[in-house]
């Protein structure tokens, strides 16, 4: 018997918690995720969004208040 190749990436992939931030340190992340062939893993990269201080627009915008 043949299988299908599932060759798609996961889709609605939702995080439930945390629902705002993640904190430094260590995170329990939590949330669902479909695929056709099941996904016992996933990986995540979480990278900064840049602050005030970082970001050239937002540092101007924020000096003229």
């Amino acid at each position: 018997m043949l299988h299908p190749v599932d060759s798609q990436p996961p889709t609605d992939v939702l995080i439930t918690n945390p629902v705002m931030y993640a904190r430094p340190d260590v995170n329990v992340i939590a949330g669902t995720v479909a695929d056709r062939s099941g996904a016992s893993d996933l990986e995540i990269e979480i990278t900064a969004r840049p602050t005030r201080g970082d970001h050239p627009q937002l540092r101007r915008s924020h000096a003229r208040r």
